[in-house]
């Protein structure tokens, strides 16, 4: 299997339509499993996380501007699998 890099994973997770639509309380998530058994660097770890969070980022600006008073705080998460994976995971969560 060839080694991921973070040029792999696709530049855009379109989720816009469930934030606009979000009530308060909800969040929506984004993740990515990467299998750590066939090598992947620190800083290509680094860019997929960016990448996740940079992406709900901008939907929820959006969503800013088009609702004002709408507000929504993004968090990432990373977590390891009893397989010995990396989960990594963006979260959006409307706060207002």
């Amino acid at each position: 299997m060839p080694r991921q890099k973070a040029s792999d994973i696709e530049s855009r997770y379109v989720r816009q339509h469930e934030i606009d639509a979000m009530d308060i309380g909800e969040t929506v998530s984004i993740s990515r499993r990467i299998d750590l058994e066939f090598g992947i660097s620190q800083a290509d770890i680094m860019l997929h996380r960016q990448r996740l969070r940079g992406s709900l980022d901008q939907q929820a600006h959006r969503t800013r501007r088009k609702f004002r008073g709408k507000e929504f705080t993004v968090e990432s998460v990373s977590a390891m699998t009893q397989t010995g994976a990396l989960i990594l995971t963006a979260c959006c969560t409307r706060t207002l």
